[in-house]
């Protein structure tokens, strides 16, 4: 292969006398590379980007372990920011259709979807940001249930962020 580079955005194969462009600042790196091997490097990269992936679940989690056993919900970083945000309640359904005979039937609709078929079957469910609410509205009966219906949280989230406005390097 030989190639002859013509000004900062032409590049002639004068084997094959194919004229290729490149974006007009001379930023095509892999022109030189043969397809095959241009084939490779990309395999290579997807190989290795699934490895960089791992490496980094690894590596957050032994952060967030190191998180929960202090009991911190931030770690300070001059230039990053580093949170563990608490896990989205989960509660048990079945524990929680008493709330029907307990909350007013005018009401119940803005928390409650009963059971019913759409194109699939849809189980009946409660909306937890209105039926939270009535355990403050509606007394400890009400706030008993809903604590009761409460899953085990599970693990939180990690969030790794730059700060703005701060130099990274």
């Amino acid at each position: 292969m030989s190639y002859l580079v013509m000004g900062d955005d032409m590049i002639v194969d004068t084997e094959t006398g194919e004229i290729t462009r490149t974006n007009g600042v001379g930023e095509r790196e892999f022109w030189l590379v043969d397809t095959q091997v241009l084939i490779e490097m990309i395999s290579a990269s997807q190989v290795t980007e699934a490895e960089l992936r791992e490496e980094r679940r690894k590596l957050e989690y032994e952060l967030q372990l190191r998180m929960e056993q202090a009991g911190q919900k931030e770690v300070y970083h001059p230039s990053i920011k580093c949170e563990l945000k608490a896990p989205t309640p989960v509660y048990d359904q079945g524990k929680l259709m008493g709330l029907l005979e307990l909350i007013d039937p005018a009401v119940l609709p803005n928390g409650y979807t009963p059971a019913h078929t759409e194109i699939v079957n849809v189980d009946a469910k409660f909306s937890m940001t209105t039926v939270k609410a009535w355990g403050r509205k509606y007394g400890s009966e009400v706030q008993e249930m809903i604590d009761n219906a409460r899953l085990p949280a599970g693990r939180g989230r990690l969030s790794i962020m730059a700060k703005p406005g701060v130099d990274h390097a």
